[in-house]
């Protein structure tokens, strides 16, 4: 029941911000729109040089505004990056990769000069189309956010890829600012602080900002540190049922990683109806090496962590543990990797995922968990399991099922064990692709493989 009050809670609050919010939406069609953009004369500065950005065949492309943001081919900008970038036109993906130092090996026409810029507030309209684009940087499929986090589209002009030039270069870890006085872009490596910590107090004081977080060996119970000793406009508390649940917003480039040792950093609270960490507006955070759950485990409501209105995720090395109702919940999150994880002994799920999109899980373990359906979707795009094993986990209701899914699409579980787990229904959805699956033990009906 507060489970549910709370999901009906978050469900309000949404309702208030979708004015200033775009959700993707779960499915696209090839369409052309007709955008009008403005030239500004703008100018470009990548790590303190001005470059001129060149399309494919070499020919200069001179940026543009549209709705406030500036816009260039995805290539323009990683390619002045020093990136690799390549075009897969059956699949409609973007792929970027590290040229490590070497001069592009496309050629480029000889003695080209810029052509005159269309003029300072020169406004034009623009055919453009939308295809569902996928950007791959290195094998990641990484998902374009804008200043405020939001997921933008890209889109092609004349056959070359657009995106912000914000979502380019923070996809591949560099900063932009903007001078309004002299109309210039500059993209530059991100200063950040390495901090370690060996107490609750410390670690919670240091949360924030292009910043890394290194945790030494041992227990950090953060529901023993007291935010009124601590000044961090990063963090709050929040009351829940038996206690107080810390919650961290509006935090970029934040890195949490347990430091080398026989057995990683463990992060735990007392209250049993509060997620470990909660996590609001963030984006580009990284949860590694770390083992977190409660003291005590509980029901209703609460579990590991909470992800809301958050893109760039990335826990990897994490061992989750029976806390609460699951171990993770995301929503409203795009761009999300879990890898080489483990999710345990939950006590009412394994996992969440609310509108979200571009969702990875990959060689992770999913062990002894119960109560209800195990695996949550709704309204969630691009999911994939792959390479994971589901072991020993229960559904102790006839009318849940293994799988919830409902109004999602181009969800994926491929190359990975379900190995004794009890459940009498496995996918009524039928939303589900199933790839290269093992199956042995299990109570369900082994699903169709496509």
């Amino acid at each position: 029941m507060k489970k549910a009050i709370r999901i009906l809670a978050l469900t309000l609050t949404l309702c208030l911000l979708l004015t200033a919010v775009y959700i993707p939406a779960l499915a696209y069609t090839q369409r052309k729109v007709t955008l009008r953009v403005i030239y500004r004369e703008l100018q470009i500065e990548v790590d303190g040089r001005v470059i001129t950005p060149r399309n494919v065949l070499g020919e200069f492309v001179e940026p543009f505004l549209y709705q406030g943001t500036t816009y260039l081919p995805v290539r323009a900008v990683t390619e002045a990056l020093n990136k690799q970038v390549d075009w897969d036109g059956d699949t409609g993906t973007v792929y970027i990769t590290t040229k490590a130092g070497k001069a592009s090996s496309e050629p480029r026409p000889e003695g080209l000069q810029p052509p005159p810029p269309q003029g300072a507030n020169a406004r034009k309209d623009v055919e453009v189309i939308y295809r569902d684009i996928s950007i791959v940087i290195d094998g990641e499929r990484i998902t374009p956010c804008d200043q405020a986090g939001t997921y933008v589209e890209p889109f092609l002009i004349s056959g070359t890829t657009y995106l912000p030039i914000r979502a380019v270069a923070e996809a591949l870890g560099k900063e932009v600012s903007w001078d309004g006085d002299t109309a210039t872009v500059s993209i530059f490596d991100p200063e950040r602080a390495d901090i370690t910590v060996k107490t609750a107090a410390e670690f919670i004081a240091a949360i924030g900002p292009n910043r890394n977080i290194f945790l030494e060996e041992g227990v950090y119970n953060l529901s023993a540190a007291s935010l009124r000793d601590i000044e961090n406009g990063y963090v709050s508390w929040s009351e829940v049922f038996d206690g107080r649940q810390l919650t961290v917003a509006n935090v970029r480039n934040l890195t949490i990683c347990g430091a080398d040792g026989s057995k990683p950093a463990e992060l735990i609270v007392d209250p049993r109806y509060s997620f470990v960490m909660e996590f609001m507006d963030c984006r580009n955070i990284t949860i590694e090496n770390v083992t977190a759950g409660h003291s005590e485990g509980g029901y209703c409501e609460g579990g590991v962590f909470f992800f809301y209105f958050s893109c760039g995720i990335t826990i990897n090395k994490t061992q989750m543990y029976g806390c609460g109702t699951e171990g993770l919940f995301f929503k409203y999150a795009n761009g999300v990797t879990v890898r080489d994880s483990t999710i345990y002994e939950c006590t009412y799920e394994i996992m969440a995922l609310d509108s979200c999109v571009n969702v990875l899980f990959e060689n992770c373990l999913f062990r002894d968990n119960q109560e209800f359906s195990l695996v949550n979707l709704f309204s969630a795009r691009n999911v994939t399991i792959d390479g994971c094993e589901f072991r020993n986990n229960t559904v102790s209701h006839n009318w849940e099922s293994f799988f919830s899914v409902a109004d999602s699409t181009d969800i994926v579980v491929k190359n990975t064990k379900f190995i004794d787990n009890k459940a009498k229904n496995f996918d009524p959805s039928g939303l589900i692709i199933f790839e290269n699956n093992t199956y042995a033990g299990n109570l369900f009906t082994t699903p169709k493989e496509n």
